[in-house]
């Protein structure tokens, strides 16, 4: 080449580095949006969930006692664990799969007695955030999420 004529284009290797940039960047993108979607699916079988236990608190303070049986493959998407070991429940709560509520005042019974009771909702593995649901007196259902090793209300 002579001196006064100028190169035009791209040399092999920045076209390489680019590509290089471009694949990290999807990858991390790819990743990225995994994590958000799994959380979406923990945080929409959580709110399922939940509204289900409050219609039968709902439904026993209106006079009929009702129960609650979580089903974890009817109402929660694959992947999530319901009571892990490794998450601790609310304070004040027992665990429970599946909760009696008394007729006509919704109280929450957990064996045939009066509890305050709880479900955690937490992805399999993952022992940094879960959801629980919360159910005590007067047909009350709280929600609750777990993040940082303590318990807070729903965000």
């Amino acid at each position: 080449m002579s001196r006064g004529h100028q190169q035009r284009g791209l040399s092999l290797v920045e076209l390489l580095v680019v590509l290089a940039v471009v694949a990290v960047g999807g990858a991390l993108a790819v990743a990225s949006f995994a994590r958000v979607s799994s959380t979406a699916s923990l945080r929409e079988s959580f709110v399922d969930t939940a509204a289900a236990a409050r219609r039968r608190a709902t439904n026993a303070v209106g006079g009929a006692a009702d129960a609650f049986v979580l089903d974890r493959d009817g109402r929660l998407a694959a992947g999530l664990t319901v009571n892990p070991k490794y998450i601790p429940t609310p304070p004040g709560t027992e665990p429970a799969n599946a909760i009696e509520f008394e007729g006509g005042t919704g109280n929450a019974r957990l064996a045939g007695r009066r509890a305050v009771v709880s479900i955690v909702v937490a992805e399999e593995g993952a022992s940094d955030f879960a959801y629980a649901i919360v159910c005590g007196t007067a047909g009350r259902v709280e929600l609750r999420t777990y993040a940082n090793g303590a318990w807070r209300g729903f965000q």
